[in-house]
This record gives structure tokens, C-alpha cells and sequence, in this order.
């Protein structure tokens, strides 16, 4: 079949004026358009937020709506920056099954990143979250936040200069966090009264704590249990502890690798822990708060933990790496 080249020009220069015609949504305009979709979107429908840079002042939310995807077009390639936001507690606040989350950069948030609550079979992949003005008790507490959810996966995502954690899961059963990034912030990983909950092939470096577990009082969900951390890398995890003193990190050393508080069968395994001024593991109870609690069924200590040191190869020798525990 020979081709027209006159008919082709034609078509191309169509094509061009159309994709032309279409002016770029401004941040405001933009912003309307996402909540409006995410008010009137169907089960199993889909939202994209486009390539760009975007200016947002309120919060956008997500409610009583199953299996659906919210998805930039890449990391790094849509930015939504939350340093004017006015309005709304975080980024974004989302409660509806099946979510998933995926493919943008946010950043510079009073509040916490992405907010996921009570939720099931929900899924955060790609997405960078940012304060960037570096470290400071001014910037939001967590960057990633689903708390009592059921079936969670975190994966590939990127977290920095959070003032309490990169990723924190609150209350949560059947959690999978793997490959992700956590830097420069207070703790990188953070686990709360979660249950069955695997944290895998993660990098948490230049924190003040990598990866933390707790189990804490008076709280809906009791007594996490049956979590697995294992071939992790936590390294330099040495920055000052910038969180808020009156909350429970402010417990945390700077320069601590992991922090175990009242765990309930923790079983840590081939993580690579280097350089840490402080402890490779610390395992306390919660009586080093000096607080006190009501809850009748809270057992404050650490009870069926298991921690296997991990070696490495260097120059064909093999040497255990140093390990230092606290015990309390």
C-alpha cells in the first residue's frame, strides 16, 4: 500500500493541533477535577493525575468506594506539592477497599503524606514522598500512613525527612512492606500493633532509627503479632532524633539501627546492619516510657523474638557483623 504523503502531512498536522488545543489544567482546576472523580468514580474505575508540577492547598479524600486506581504518570514525573495547603489534615485521605496508589511524587506536607484508614486489600506502589526542606519537626509525621487496614501492600515507594516515620503501619493484619526507600527520617519504618506483617528487601539509611516494631496500650487493634523482618539493609542510621519529644519516638536514640517495644514473636533474620552509633537492637519494654496505661490485656514486655545476626563477605574473608543489644 503506497502512502500518501500530502494525506499523511495532513494527518499529522491534525493530530498535533489537536493535542495542542488542549491547554494544561492549572493546579486549582486540576485539584477540582481530582475530587470531583474521586467522589463520582464507579467500583473498579480509574483516576489519573497527569504529568506536571502541581500547586495543592486542601487535601484530597476518597471514600465507600471498591478497586479503584489512582495513578500518576510515573514518580518524578507527576509532583504535587502541598507547601500552601490551607485545608485537610494530609495529602491525601482515602477509605474504600481494593485502593491502589501508585506512580507520583508529593511533597512538602503540614500533615502526613497519604492517609489510608480502615481499609482493606490496599496498595501503595511508587510514590515518593518528600519534605524538601530536610529534616525538621515542622514537617508532617508520616509520609505513608494506613492505620486499620486488613491486606496491605507498600512497595517501591521513596520516603524522606518525615518527622516521625517514612512508612508507618498502624493496627494493620496481612501487611507486605518490600524494596522500598527510607532516608532522613526519624524512623524510617515504623510498625504499630500489627499483625502477620513481613518486611522484606527494604534500604533504610541516614534515619535516626531504621525500622522500629511496637506494641502499645489502650489502642483498638491488641497486641501485634507474627512479624518477620529479613533481608533488609539498615545502615547510618545516625541522624539527630528532630521528632516530637512528647510522643513515643521521642524514646528513640539517634543511631539506632532497629527498636523492638513489647513485640509478640518478632523473628528478624538476615538484615545487614552497618555503622550505628547507638545499637544494632534495641529490645525494650514499655515501662521505659514511664507511662502509664489502663488497657487490662496490655502485657508491656517483648516475648518470643528471635534474631539471627547476619554475616558478610569481604576480600574472601567472612566476619560477623558487630552486634550490640539493649536490652530493657
Amino acid at each position: 500500500m503506497t502512502i500518501n504523503p500530502k494525506l499523511f502531512g495532513i494527518a499529522v498536522a491534525v493530530l498535533l493541533f489537536a493535542s495542542c488545543s488542549q491547554p494544561k489544567l492549572t493546579s486549582e482546576e486540576l485539584h477540582k477535577k481530582l475530587q470531583e472523580e474521586m467522589i463520582a468514580v464507579q467500583e473498579g474505575g480509574t483516576i489519573e493525575i497527569p504529568a506536571g508540577t502541581y500547586e495543592f492547598t486542601s487535601e484530597l479524600s476518597m471514600r465507600d468506594v471498591k478497586n479503584v486506581t489512582i495513578k500518576g504518570a510515573g514518580m518524578d514525573k507527576t509532583i504535587i506539592n502541598f507547601g500552601k495547603q490551607t485545608e485537610g489534615a494530609q495529602g491525601f485521605y482515602i477509605k474504600a477497599d481494593g485502593v491502589t496508589i501508585c506512580d507520583m511524587t508529593i511533597q512538602d506536607l503540614s500533615g502526613d503524606g497519604i492517609k489510608v484508614h480502615e481499609s482493606k486489600d490496599v496498595t501503595m506502589r511508587n510514590i515518593k514522598v518528600e519534605w524538601t526542606g530536610g529534616s525538621s519537626s515542622e514537617n508532617g509525621a508520616y509520609a505513608l500512613y494506613p492505620v486499620l487496614c486488613d491486606g496491605l501492600l507498600i512497595e517501591k515507594c521513596e520516603l524522606y525527612n518525615a518527622s516521625d516515620a517514612g512508612i508507618y503501619t498502624g493496627q494493620s493484619r496481612n501487611v507486605i512492606l518490600r524494596d522500598n526507600y527510607a532516608s532522613m527520617n526519624v524512623q524510617g519504618i515504623a510498625i504499630e500493633n500489627c499483625s502477620f506483617t513481613e518486611v522484606y528487601n527494604n534500604t533504610c539509611e541516614g534515619n535516626a532509627c531504621g525500622i522500629a516494631f511496637y506494641n502499645l496500650p489502650d489502642l483498638i487493634e491488641k497486641q501485634g503479632t507474627n512479624v518477620r523482618i529479613h533481608d533488609n539493609i539498615i545502615r547510618n542510621n545516625n541522624h539527630d532524633n528532630f521528632g516530637n519529644p512528647g510522643a513515643i519516638v521521642g524514646v528513640l536514640p539517634g543511631g539506632t539501627a532497629s527498636f523492638i517495644l513489647a513485640g509478640r514473636n518478632i523473628e528478624m533474620d538476615h538484615n545487614t546492619f552497618s555503622n550505628h552509633k547507638t545499637t544494632s537492637t534495641g529490645i525494650v519494654s514499655y515501662q521505659l516510657t514511664e507511662r502509664p496505661w489502663e488497657d487490662s490485656l496490655y502485657y508491656p514486655f517483648t516475648t518470643g523474638f528471635m534474631f539471627t545476626i547476619t554475616f558478610m563477605k569481604t576480600k574472601n574473608r567472612c566476619f560477623q557483623t558487630p552486634l550490640n543489644v539493649w536490652v530493657s
